[in-house]
């Protein structure tokens, strides 16, 4: 941490703990390799870039176990006035979809006599 303040190394690799109370300036990029477990999270991470009125760059990778979230991260970038890639916004449909699939499906099980699985 100490060489990466001096500007001996360019590149800093950290946990979550960076995310919070640490000053580190000049930062220009975070690349969040797992999304983080929740919204509040996300936001401290990426909020280490693009301070005092310079601009700065988040890539998030999201794997299909992120997709309940997919919502929340959109209604952050939008009111962030931020673009929204078409892939998240299908993300967060289908596992809207999904979830209502299961709900039905688990509903029509309890039904005597209905067939067990839910089709639309």
């Amino acid at each position: 941490m100490c060489l990466y303040s001096l500007g001996k190394v360019r590149i800093l690799i950290a946990t979550d703990l960076a995310s919070r109370g640490l000053d580190v300036h000049d930062i220009t990029h975070v690349y969040n390799y797992d999304f983080p477990r929740n919204i509040e999270e996300y936001v401290h991470r990426v909020g280490r870039t693009g301070r005092a009125g310079r601009t700065g760059v988040s890539i998030t990778l999201i794997t299909r176990s992120d997709w309940k979230i997919a919502s929340e991260l959109i209604n952050i970038l939008e009111r962030a006035n931020q673009s929204i890639p078409e892939d998240l916004r299908a993300m967060a449909e289908r596992y809207k979809a999904n979830k209502l699939k299961k709900e039905m499906e688990k509903k029509m099980a309890r039904l005597p006599g209905k067939p067990k699985k839910f089709y639309y």
